[in-house]
């Protein structure tokens, strides 16, 4: 099945870095063995939404399984993945697309992280209220996955009381998105 997944993904033109298990470092494969019972045999990251998409419909037109992650910082967190073909990071994803400082609202990719967005609203006098685990190298995308938002929880809520709207990968399903009503 390596060699078929890879002769397909060779096949297709992706804006992604592809790599087999055996190319990934240590640390990478540790996280994902954690994570899951039965190793991917390869991870993409995809470098724009667009591939992102086009990645999730061929794992899904081909029935591939998918990890996806982004830094792997709680990738182990919750119940183990029974099957992948394939992880998907997210770690290129990490644009702000548009940042509006009066209406306290910031756009990023899930990618994103939150430490590197910290210093960006710092220089417009705002932060972030979270105080999640690992927060050198913890994700928007894997503190909305686990819902790892600290300490701070308790003053400022949850992740899901700070996201206004979310766009996400659904597979065969195309891109789907969800906005906050304002009230």
């Amino acid at each position: 099945m390596n060699e078929e997944i890879a002769a397909q993904l060779a096949l297709f033109n992706l804006n992604a870095d592809c790599f087999s298990w055996e190319q990934l470092n240590p640390s990478w494969q540790s996280k994902v063995q954690r994570a899951t019972d039965s190793l991917p045999t390869h991870l993409l990251i995809p470098r724009t939404p667009e591939a992102l998409s086009q990645i999730m419909e061929h794992a899904y037109e081909r029935g591939w399984p998918v990890l996806p992650c982004g830094s792997a910082s709680k990738l182990d967190w919750g119940g183990r993945v029974k099957s992948s073909q394939i992880a998907i990071s997210t770690q290129h994803l990490n644009r702000v697309t548009e940042q509006a400082t009066d209406d306290l609202t910031l756009t990023v990719e899930a990618g994103a992280k939150l430490a590197d967005l910290q210093v960006l609203l710092q220089q417009s006098g705002q932060f972030l209220p979270i105080d999640p685990a690992f927060p050198e190298s913890a994700t928007i995308g894997g503190i909305v996955a686990t819902g790892d938002t600290g300490s701070w929880r308790q003053r400022y809520g949850g992740i899901r009381d700070l996201v206004v709207g979310i766009v996400f990968c659904a597979g065969g399903w195309g891109d789907r998105e969800s906005r906050g009503t304002g009230g």
